[in-house]
């Protein structure tokens, strides 16, 4: 029997986990990854560090959106 690969091409649709907001053409930055692979947008990232901290979970943070560079371009470039 043969090996089945499934390739999956995401395109260039961008929203965060959190909300659903569309990012797909904006240059908004920010954003944070962690939460069990969730990348949240700069609309939810606010609450997520609130809740992050309330719950002593700061550590689920694995990384944040540099600066200058869109949400939308850190995913689709960095985080894919």
């Amino acid at each position: 029997m043969a090996d089945v690969v499934l390739v999956i091409d995401p395109g260039r649709h961008v929203e965060c986990d959190g909300c659903g907001k569309n990012f797909t053409d904006s240059p908004e930055s920010g954003g944070l990854y962690g939460f069990g692979t969730k990348a949240y947008g700069p609309c939810c990232e606010a609450e997520m560090v609130r809740l992050a901290k309330q719950y002593n979970e700061e550590h689920e943070i694995r990384a944040r959106c540099p600066a200058g560079k869109s949400f939308a371009d850190w995913v689709r470039e960095d985080l894919r």
